[in-house]
């Protein structure tokens, strides 16, 4: 998990350097995921075509039966190209992508104080991503984004985002 966390961060601050148009924070809500928060980076290519790099971080999802007690922690990195065009004054692009997931799994006896039994499990897909997108322009230095995918993978799952961008124009 550590090195999926520096990776990232690697990639991130890798692009930070060069011109950009936008970096931002949102929230998600996945279909398998429940609850995350998200870390969003674009890149303007020209005027049709963008790549955004995003980091997300899900909430753990806590299930518990028969004595046993799940605990499930996902974290993602996304690589995806848009494509730009204009629609009655918004900015909205369909695009696809690379996705990196790692999912990791708890399960915890309730029943004993004995840690032995207890057992993790960590599990790292990658996938792609289909999806579009729209930027909503605010008067200020400021932009609303919105986003609906769905990832191929293993660990499939729908995925609606949204949240708010600086411009760095």
């Amino acid at each position: 998990m550590k090195k999926l966390y520096i990776i990232s961060i690697i990639i991130l601050s890798t692009f930070g350097f060069t011109k950009a148009q936008h970096i931002g924070a949102g929230l998600n809500i996945g279909t398998e995921s429940l609850i995350g928060f998200n870390c969003k980076y674009i890149h303007s290519l020209d005027d049709k075509f963008s790549f955004n790099m995003d980091a997300i971080l899900f909430l753990p999802h806590v299930t518990s039966s028969a004595y046993v007690e799940h605990v499930v922690t996902r974290f993602e990195v996304n690589g995806n190209y848009h494509y730009n065009f204009r629609l009655f004054g918004f900015q909205v692009y369909p695009y696809s992508g690379l996705n990196i997931s790692q999912v990791s799994t708890e399960r915890n006896l309730t029943t004993t104080s004995d840690d032995r039994l207890n057992t993790s499990e960590a599990e790292l897909e990658i996938g792609i991503n289909l999806g579009t997108g729209i930027i909503i322009p605010l008067p200020s230095n400021f932009d609303i984004f919105a986003e609906g995918r769905y990832t191929f993978h293993d660990f499939d799952q729908l995925l609606i985002k949204g949240g708010i961008l600086f411009d760095l124009n």
